[in-house]
């Protein structure tokens, strides 16, 4: 069995908060099957994702403040409001994300692809 502590801040902080994924170079957090972000986001935060790919989902988990994410392509807007507040989503079209409020977030993506 395997056992390992660290902490996401301090793995992601050179990543945007991804510490998991095919692009970490210790092979305790480096896997294809899954990415992992923790993140914290000030207020007035706005990123459009160019990255599309149908074949990776992701889930992006609300921990505290309020989060936006748009989907100009979709013309759906999705508010994260509640802690645990959740959007599951694929990435087939652009997407973007903005904190309404300072905001912590947890996004999970899979599969983790270059």
């Amino acid at each position: 069995m395997e056992i390992t502590k660290d902490n996401a801040f301090d793995l992601g902080k050179n990543r945007t908060g991804w510490f998991i994924g095919h692009f970490m170079d210790n092979p305790n957090f480096k896997t294809e099957d899954f990415e992992i972000q923790f993140i914290d986001l000030k207020k007035g935060f706005s990123k459009e994702s160019t990255k599309i790919n149908p074949n990776v989902k992701a889930v992006t988990i609300l921990i505290k403040g309020n989060f936006e994410l748009d989907f100009p392509e979709e013309n759906k807007k999705v508010v994260l409001k509640e802690q645990g507040d959740f959007v599951k989503f694929d990435l087939s079209s652009k997407h973007i994300g903005k904190a309404i409020k300072d905001t912590r977030i947890l996004t999970i993506k899979w599969p983790s692809v270059k």
